[in-house]
């Protein structure tokens, strides 16, 4: 994955279930949040992804839009945006036999033009290797 921007990574496990999670993100000085996430798929995990774009439209101040979904060779894929008046997040859901891959592009709305120009690059620079 390609972040166009400087960046942190992390690491958690859950002691309870000994589930390991992988993080890695930034913030802009503007406040342009880029993430990639790595999950293990568990019972929280819909089981469906078209129930993840829902749930962000059960808030009356949110609008969904941009929903792409297509699945090939047991991989899942979503796309899907989400606005309200002060913000907008774009979201690639991968989802793979054991794993769930998360990324986010979260931004104020003033700076709707600096991500159109980053959002491609970045869904797109999303290359699995090796065995999930």
């Amino acid at each position: 994955i390609l972040l166009p921007i400087p960046f942190n990574d992390f690491t958690t496990r859950d002691p309870g279930t000994g589930e390991v999670s992988h993080v890695v993100g930034g913030k802009s000085s503007e406040g342009i949040k880029f993430t990639a996430v790595e999950l293990p798929v568990t019972a929280k995990t819909p089981v469906d992804l078209a129930a993840i774009p829902k749930s962000f439209s059960s808030k009356p101040a949110n609008k969904v839009y941009d929903e792409i979904r297509n699945t090939k060779d047991d991989v899942d894929n979503l796309f899907f945006s989400v606005a309200n008046s002060a913000t907008t997040a774009h979201f690639r859901y991968i989802r793979m036999k054991g794993t769930l891959y998360i990324l986010t592009i979260e931004y104020p709305n003033a700076y709707r033009d600096v991500v159109a120009e980053k959002k491609d690059k970045f869904f797109g620079s999303f290359k699995f290797k090796g065995k999930s």
